[in-house]
């Protein structure tokens, strides 16, 4: 291969690299992670004072705000107080309100209601409790699940709380955004997770870098072998030419 070409080809292969880095590096995001709940339909009605309970719920990564997913008919809505408990002791570890005048609808959602709560940093498992504290009743969103399955929302508050017959979505978000390329490693942490036993998440790492440094290697090749079929293509046309 022309020197010329395997330069063209490896600087092409390096801005590609470089290009998809900087995109990684300048997207930012608040997201933390969610509760992998759909918001199809209305799971519970808060009354003014009332309080639900989204129970169990694993911490995969550090929070500050927690949005809980909701329908206020357009209208404005009241004030929510969130609170998150250890769920193994019950304990309140963080408490926060959400301001009331937010307006959203079932699959139309408006502002998010964001209630910041603190620092809940990543490990365990947590209650999500959500109190009204307006004067307006609002629904919570989620999903429905079946009589025979447990609810993780619970109405009510302490130990005497009613199984609402539906989940709670609930969106935890970051205090600031950060950029993509740094959720990388917790990316791989997490599809660590489903694997057999003798895969980690050191084995996405070792994948990525082979296809950084295989790919680029691949393409030199094909075009190596393309320049190659092209010269012993023309020799022949040369030498037929000219028995």
């Amino acid at each position: 291969m022309p020197r010329g070409a395997r330069a063209l080809l490896l600087g092409g292969a390096t801005l590609v690299v470089v290009a998809a880095i900087a995109a990684l590096a300048l997207d930012r995001r608040s997201l933390a992670f969610s509760n992998g709940v759909a918001p199809n339909q209305a799971v519970a009605t808060l009354g003014p004072g009332q309080r639900a309970c989204q129970r169990r719920v694993p911490v995969i990564e550090g929070f500050e705000r927690v949005a809980p997913t909701t329908d206020t008919g357009g209208r404005p809505g009241p004030a929510l107080e969130v609170a998150i408990l250890d769920h193994g002791s019950g304990r309140v570890v963080r408490v926060g309100r959400a301001a009331g005048g937010y307006r959203t609808r079932i699959n139309y959602p408006g502002a998010p209601t964001t209630a910041t709560v603190g620092r809940v940093r990543h490990g365990g498992a947590i209650d999500v409790c959500v109190r009204n504290a307006g004067s307006q009743p609002v629904q919570l969103v989620g999903t429905a699940v079946r009589r025979s399955s447990q609810s993780g929302l619970g109405l009510g508050g302490g130990g005497r709380q009613r199984p609402a017959g539906g989940n709670l979505e609930l969106t935890f978000l970051r205090a600031r955004p950060v950029p993509l390329l740094t959720e990388l490693p917790v990316a791989f942490r997490r599809a660590a997770l489903f694997h057999p036993p003798v895969v980690g998440a050191w084995t996405f790492w070792l994948l990525a870098a082979l296809i950084a440094v295989a790919v680029p290697l691949l393409l030199a090749r094909a075009l190596r072998l393309a320049w190659r079929a092209d010269r012993d293509e023309g020799r022949e046309t040369v030498t037929e030419s000219y028995p």
